[in-house]
């Protein structure tokens, strides 16, 4: 994605998001958790990764709206 429709694609997401109830499927490195919660999204984000768990949880830190589980998808 290039860098135009990067921040349309950010900006859509912050709309969208505002004030809802949001589960993230996959928290990796371009996880919109934090815009969402930022947005006042109410945020799940789950991941199989530990490693990128720990990531998105480095990038929301502080903020009480959003949290992160380490969980396999398919088994929900």
């Amino acid at each position: 994605m290039n860098g135009e429709c990067e921040a349309l694609y950010r900006a859509r997401v912050r709309e969208l998001g505002a004030g809802r109830e949001v589960l993230e499927i996959g928290c990796g490195p371009d996880s919109a958790a934090r815009e969402l919660a930022e947005a006042g999204a109410e945020v799940i984000g789950v991941d199989i990764s530990p490693v990128a768990i720990a990531a998105a949880r480095d990038r929301a830190a502080g903020l009480h709206t959003v949290r992160f589980e380490e969980m396999d998808v398919e088994a929900l």
